[in-house]
């Protein structure tokens, strides 16, 4: 939701809490990094 509108610094901060997260799904955790992706491409 933070990146759709353009808060990239907290997208990013989620992002890293979803891929650090033990209890987190790996289809979850390669979705947060394709976000963060994103918003470092662009």
């Amino acid at each position: 939701l933070y990146r759709r509108i353009s808060e990239d610094t907290l997208a990013l901060k989620w992002f890293s809490e979803v891929i650090t997260s033990i209890g987190a799904p790996q289809k979850i955790k390669e979705m947060a990094r394709d976000g963060k992706d994103k918003i470092r491409r662009y």
